[in-house]
């Protein structure tokens, strides 16, 4: 072979330390040949970010945020939230983006992250409604009491609160489970569809005076990862 040639090396997880090289080669004038040797530290393989959504009431609004969101080896550089209703779909950008609770039902939201090196990762929350002590506009919850606050999974024209899992849902910020054996499928808002009434001891809900809004999470049938809010008066 007449010409240049190349070798290509690749040493995974060097040891640290000096190291010696020594090129070895066939057919080498006998007055040597000129080689170069180069030796560099590839970039380590770029990790995803993780993408990941939470929401709050703010007044009249639902508030989703992805500032939780995080990248393990450099920072995310844009926030993508992609809105899905019945009636079509929207797009947003931004670390956290407002929409009206009014119309806040019967929504699914999608976030995707990018880094700052192209990857990018997304998180999906569906929003559900729940009315806290049903039958009460006010929600009064007092804090010391020994008893039950009942909260009601609304179903719509395309949500069915029945098929959502007792086991799974989590309740205030102490992520109280709901007493599973007292579920009951009931029309508590009298639109003709069967409702999900779920019971959680009070004292687990993790509420202070100051609290204004009692939260939810849950899994529905789907698999996907859903909240809901509603507000309350503690006392």
């Amino acid at each position: 072979m007449t010409g240049a040639t190349t070798e290509h090396v690749e040493i995974m997880t060097p040891e640290p330390g000096t190291w010696t090289a020594e090129l070895f080669g066939v057919d080498v004038a006998p007055a040597g040949e000129e080689t170069t040797l180069s030796v560099y530290q590839a970039d380590p393989e770029n990790q995803r970010p993780v993408g990941q959504i939470t929401a709050r009431v703010v007044g009249d609004s639902l508030v989703l945020d992805g500032s939780t969101s995080a990248d393990p080896d450099g920072k995310i550089t844009s926030y993508d939230w992609y809105v899905t209703t019945p009636t079509g779909d929207d797009v947003k950008q931004g670390v956290s983006i407002t929409v009206p609770l009014t119309s806040a039902s019967e929504r699914t939201f999608t976030l995707v992250v990018t880094d700052d090196r192209g990857a990018t990762d997304f998180a999906d929350l569906a929003w559900v409604s729940a009315d806290v002590m049903p039958g009460s506009s006010v929600n009064p919850i007092k804090l010391t009491s020994k008893g039950v606050t009942p909260i009601a999974l609304l179903s719509t024209p395309t949500f069915d609160a029945t098929t959502v899992g007792p086991k799974t849902i989590r309740v205030g910020q102490g992520a109280a489970p709901v007493m599973e054996t007292t579920a009951v499928k009931e029309d508590v808002d009298g639109d003709g569809r069967l409702d999900q009434v779920v019971h959680v001891v009070t004292t687990g809900l993790g509420l202070t005076l100051q609290s204004t809004q009692l939260c939810l999470s849950m899994t529905l049938s789907n698999g996907r990862a859903a909240s809901s809010c509603d507000r309350i008066r503690a006392r």
